[in-house]
């Protein structure tokens, strides 16, 4: 009864010999002798055991669990056990689709990036024909002023791409399988 509790509740609490003995001010022989039940422990140190123990004297002294209570033990653990199952299948279904998302948003931001970028090459042809072919001191023409603003606007466009583009990266990483 006693060294059978004792011995499962200090390995219940993780504990080995020799940090019982300490905690309770004997030698590690000692909770040898005790949990093999060559000696029992004096009537004083069992509240100093119990309070080691994190448990009461009562149930130091008790009859060791019934087999019935074991299968109801072992019922609650096979039902966390299933709990766990859920929780991790939820958790990798949600990082799947978080993963998809970055891959999407990746995707949409460097075909908005592309666009971007070929829309401007013809402009880019206009701008090189008009420094090239035609000398004007006092600055540009209208045409050039036009292509000008409007490419002021559109800088917008690729600046937001290249930041969902760094984002959509940061997630990918992020939502890898560890």
């Amino acid at each position: 009864m006693l060294s059978d509790n004792l011995k499962n509740r200090r390995k219940a609490q993780g504990l080995s010999q020799d940090e019982l003995a300490s905690r309770v001010h004997v030698v590690r022989q000692t909770i040898s002798k005790w949990e093999n039940g060559l000696s029992v422990p004096d009537s004083d140190m069992l509240p100093r055991l119990a309070e080691a123990l994190d448990t009461s004297v009562s149930m130091l002294l008790a009859e060791p669990a019934a087999p019935e209570e074991e299968t109801q033990i072992q019922a609650v653990a096979a039902k966390l056990a299933y709990l766990t199952e859920q929780w991790e299948k939820r958790s990798e279904r949600r990082r799947k689709i978080w993963r998809g998302i970055f891959i999407l948003l990746g995707l949409i931001a460097v075909l908005a990036l592309f666009s971007v970028l070929t829309d401007s090459i013809p402009y880019q042809a206009v701008i090189k024909e008009y420094s090239d072919g035609i000398s004007v001191i006092g600055g540009y023409n209208g045409a050039t002023n036009i292509y000008i603003a409007n490419s002021v606007l559109q800088t917008g466009v690729p600046v937001a791409a290249l930041a969902a583009i760094a984002v959509s990266a940061v997630g990918f990483y992020k939502t890898r399988r560890k």
